[in-house]
């Protein structure tokens, strides 16, 4: 049962407005900050049909990356995978606070396996292979699934191939201040704030820790 937000009456699961008023619900898919993306790429398709094909890559993608062979594998096919999958799962490069993405089991597990394959890579190689922006989405991935000393080590990767990119400022920041480590936290905003002031997320993030250091 859904009930409206407008008047608060009890609909069923699957009508589009609300029996009462006639408000129109609005269409989700994972039901967090991705619905957007998510449903502008398949836009001329229904919701059902939507969810479907979304279930049948799923899988695809991680039969396959459980099974792949990194010995066998190029660099540039295994990068191009990681970031097929964070475009797949609509990962965003910036998450700012109060924004969550809510990843289903069958998600998690793409994460998690894409994740442990170029933490592997990485190992081998002795250094960090996918693009800066693929760290720092994975990092903002792990930091959803509470998986924050690993978010931390993507994050520090970002850095390491780009130490003055912004969103991987950003992302540290974050991550810091999760963990309650404000002036760390606020350490790399006042880096990321010298090269760029016109940062919403950034600056809204500096308010909440003065607010909590004072």
């Amino acid at each position: 049962m859904n009930s409206c937000e407008l008047c608060g009456a009890q609909a069923e699961d699957g009508q589009k407005t609300c029996p009462r008023c006639g408000f129109e619900f609005p269409e989700v898919v994972r039901s967090d900050i991705r619905d957007e993306k998510i449903l502008e790429r398949y836009k001329e398709k229904p919701l059902e049909t939507v969810k479907r094909d979304l279930r049948d890559k799923l899988s695809q993608m991680i039969s396959y990356f459980e099974n792949v062979d990194l010995g066998q594998m190029d660099v540039n096919d295994l990068t191009a995978f990681v970031d097929e999958a964070l475009a797949f799962l609509h990962v965003p490069v910036t998450l700012g606070l109060g924004d969550e993405m809510n990843f289903n089991e069958r998600e998690e597990i793409l994460i998690l396996v894409t994740v442990s394959k170029l933490e592997e890579a990485d190992n081998i190689s002795g250094r960090p292979l996918a693009s800066t922006r693929s760290y720092i989405r994975l990092a903002n991935a792990l930091n959803c699934l509470g998986e924050c000393s690993r978010a931390m080590e993507m994050i520090d990767k970002a850095l390491l191939k780009e130490p003055n990119n912004i969103d991987a400022l950003f992302g540290k920041a974050i991550l810091n201040f999760n963990e309650k480590k404000y002036e760390e936290a606020k350490r790399y905003l006042e880096k990321l704030m010298a090269k760029t002031e016109a940062h919403s997320k950034a600056l809204y993030l500096a308010e909440m820790i003065d607010q909590l250091s004072s």
